[in-house]
């Protein structure tokens, strides 16, 4: 007999010896509310890593302006940041200046070095962005908010035609604008 007959044979009569014994069953020994681990220990692994992480989400308005989803997600990111910002961290023309290191940014939103550096150059090109990088430390951006808020109007300018030509605006009853 061949050593992988022997093996499958060996296998075989592993399994009937499972199935027949009622000490290898998966039930046998447990008491009511006691955890079973599954067999799967990868699974779950990403089951947990998946459920223990924040989703990350991003504004559909962005993919139009900044040449995809992957940029849309980073500028996305960065607009969360303008969010949670303090006042000093505003230049005087309006541009939200911030660091952001390639680690902090895979941390954030999952996006690879190559991913990262793709955005950085596509959204340097739309104007959205401008970058000052000197090797040793991170990144420092300049988020153009200005440009943004233009080519968001400019994107959504034909919606807005539609709704006028559909629909007019009601004029506002004489009473209240008296009251206003």
């Amino acid at each position: 007999m061949t050593k992988l007959a022997l093996l499958s044979r060996n296998r075989v009569s592993r399994r009937q010896k499972r199935i027949n014994d009622p000490e290898q069953t998966p039930r046998s020994g447990l008491q009511v509310g006691e955890l079973r681990r599954l067999p799967n220990v990868l699974g779950q692994a990403a089951l947990l890593e998946w459920l223990g992480q924040a989703p990350i989400s991003f504004n559909r308005a962005y993919v139009g302006l900044a040449g995809g989803v992957l940029q849309a997600l980073w500028l996305s990111a960065a607009m969360e940041r303008v969010s949670n910002a303090k006042a000093h961290e505003f230049e005087v023309n309006g541009d939200f200046v911030f660091s952001m290191s390639e680690a902090e940014c895979e941390a954030a939103i999952g996006l690879i070095r190559s991913q990262q550096h793709k955005c950085r150059r596509d959204l340097v090109a739309s104007g959205l962005i401008s970058v000052n990088s000197l090797p040793p430390a991170p990144p420092v951006y300049r988020l153009h908010l200005d440009c943004l808020a233009r080519k968001l109007l400019a994107q959504s300018a034909p919606l807005a035609e539609h709704l006028a030509a559909y629909e007019p605006l009601p004029e506002l009853p004489a009473a209240w604008e008296r009251q206003a």
